[in-house]
């Protein structure tokens, strides 16, 4: 009885509150510079430079400047948030708690209706057709949403029919979903009695099987262990072709490696968007160079940091800790790296360095340089955040 009851209320309309309130849009205090660029060209400048050809795949998931404000205390909790994805492509949608995230899946998902804008799944309007749109749609939820007494395979077929598959194609997107997921051995197991990760990977495989074509996973990595966390990577690149996928994940090592397009949201804006590289070079902090140092004397890193500076006078000391230093290098000197390095390797008895290496900016850095950005001085002064963080050196 409670299949037939899912299956003839999915997707749960009857449930929604579909009632619409006039609301007035406030217009916003400041301008990001990314709120007026166009999302395609953001792209590192090695990205430009090489001569890539057009990206001509269907945009099978496009949010158009959706917009959520509660009507009870008239606070913004989503400001025209615009993105797009490509079939083939993952955007990792990071932002700290409370910044938005989860009230855009809702918009998208149709089960929150958006005080402004509009999303396309699939090209289907979800104000419009929300029905249509969510047939195209897929979600793994950050608690596994799964019936306990139920097989694995019951679960993949129950969801597949949801998506119209029958008979012979139905069969195969099942087999198919089952070797994906690594244990296909385990098909007639209850869920209920199945591993932490291995309930993760099924969840994300009901999300997927039936060849929908738009994915949205809310940190379905959330609280694996590293080898169940990789397992989960291998089942979504495998899945990925002809899908446009959305990952929401705090892990920043994550969101580097499966992700194409990263958009990272503060207080319900998009507050950057683009490729990692792309973000590395207009938001990093400069490359760190690590020494290991034969001694910890004081003078030795005094020495060390009098030698970079004749190179590079705006070299920062990052950290010095017993006989490891470490020192930041803004972006802009990278052209004076290779005389410095030669310099450095030809003194390393001279100066007591032991090794050394350079590290770039990580996308965790990026991050928390984003997320802990001074707004209110953005406030008083509008300008200022085009020129601070407009800047692309």
């Amino acid at each position: 009885f409670f299949y037939l009851f899912v299956a003839a209320y999915y997707p749960f309309t009857n449930l929604i509150n579909n009632t619409k309130t006039e609301i007035i849009i406030p217009d916003d205090l400041f301008v990001f510079p990314c709120d007026n660029e166009e999302i395609d060209t953001m792209v590192s400048a090695a990205e430009r430079n090489a001569k890539v050809i057009v990206d001509d795949r269907p945009v099978l998931l496009h949010s158009d400047e959706l917009t959520q404000i509660y009507p009870t205390t008239a606070a913004k909790a989503v400001s025209s948030m615009s993105f797009r994805i490509r079939s083939g492509e993952i955007l990792g949608f990071l932002g700290s708690n409370g910044a938005g995230k989860s009230t855009t899946m809702a918009m998208l998902s149709g089960t929150l209706s958006p005080t402004g804008g509009d999303a396309f799944i699939n090209n289907i309007s979800v104000r419009d057709n929300k029905e249509k749109a969510r047939r195209n749609l897929g979600i793994a939820f950050q608690t596994d949403v799964i019936w306990p007494d139920v097989s694995i395979r019951n679960h993949l077929i129950f969801f597949g029919i949801l998506r119209g598959l029958f008979g012979k194609e139905l069969t195969q997107a099942v087999d198919a979903m089952l070797e994906d997921l690594g244990f296909p051995e385990k098909q007639y197991t209850p869920a209920g009695k199945l591993s932490g990760g291995q309930k993760r990977r099924l969840c994300v495989g009901i999300a997927m099987v039936g060849q929908n074509p738009v994915v949205i996973l809310d940190e379905p990595t959330s609280g694996l262990d590293p080898v169940s966390r990789r397992q989960l990577w291998e089942l979504i690149q495998k899945n990925r072709e002809g899908r446009a996928i959305m990952l929401t994940t705090h892990f920043m090592d994550e969101a580097d490696i499966l992700s194409d397009k990263i958009a990272i949201v503060r207080d319900g804006r998009m507050r950057a968007y683009g490729s990692s590289d792309y973000l590395k070079h207009k938001f990093g902090l400069g490359y760190l160079v690590r020494f290991s140092l034969a001694t910890a004397k004081t003078e030795v890193s005094d020495r060390i940091l009098s030698f970079i500076h004749q190179s590079v006078s705006d070299a920062e000391l990052v950290s010095k800790a017993g006989t490891e230093l470490a020192v930041r290098m803004p972006k802009d000197a990278v052209q004076k790296f290779s005389s410095l390095f030669g310099g450095l390797e030809d003194s390393l008895g001279e100066l007591n360095i032991k090794s050394f290496g350079i590290e770039t900016t990580t996308l965790e850095e990026v991050f928390i340089n984003l997320i802990n950005e001074d707004l209110d001085m953005y406030k008083e002064n509008p300008s200022l955040a085009s020129r601070m963080i407009g800047a692309t050196r």
